[in-house]
């Protein structure tokens, strides 16, 4: 895609140069030739490209996943608690893992009985594709400690606030008992 891009760009470069050639040129000379500036089409892609391309549309998930779980682990709050969108990301994680283990062990299976060179490329290719998933990995229980961190401090929080409100309220009991026994007029009113 990269080279696509880059390759559109010359292509831009070069028509526009032509154009300036072209407004620069003698009128009183011929005109010049119009030449015909198109990329060429390329047919279709090498085996080995369409293959890979699985594979990177897996590693590409995991990446998306993984910058938009680190999101939501950092949120702190009661009232927007990310927890359904998390186990549902997670979820997503594991699950393309699982595709992209078992993608790896159908390259392996089916590209590396060849020849030795092309089976050394083909390890080389699963090698790296557990080396990036691996990282993607090691986030994923990074969010997850940090998520357990935060729900461990909103628990500890709501603790402090019901211990809070309980104290409150037993004091205000107790002060209102008092003062209604302050207040009690005695059953019999004796001189005594």
């Amino acid at each position: 895609r990269h080279s696509v891009s880059r390759s559109n760009e010359l292509l831009s470069c070069a028509k526009t140069a032509w154009k300036i050639q072209q407004q620069q040129h003698d009128p009183a000379a011929p005109p010049l030739p119009v030449p015909n500036l198109q990329l060429a089409i390329v047919g279709d892609a090498p085996l080995s490209l369409t293959i890979l391309e699985e594979g990177l549309t897996l590693l590409r998930a995991m990446d998306y996943g993984a910058q938009q779980l680190q999101k939501l682990v950092r949120r702190r709050g009661h009232t927007n608690d990310p927890t359904a969108e998390i186990s549902k990301l997670v979820q997503q994680l594991e699950q393309d893992t699982e595709e992209l283990t078992d993608f790896c062990k159908q390259l392996l299976t089916k590209y590396g009985r060849r020849r030795k060179q092309e089976r050394r490329h083909w390890e080389f290719v699963v090698q790296w594709f557990q080396q990036v998933a691996g990282k993607y990995s090691k986030q994923l229980q990074e969010c997850l400690k940090l998520r357990g961190e935060v729900l461990a401090e909103q628990a500890q929080q709501r603790r402090k606030l019901v211990d809070a409100s309980s104290k409150k309220k037993k004091n205000t009991s107790l002060a209102t008992s008092a003062s209604s026994r302050a207040n009690a007029t005695p059953l019999f009113d004796s001189p005594l």
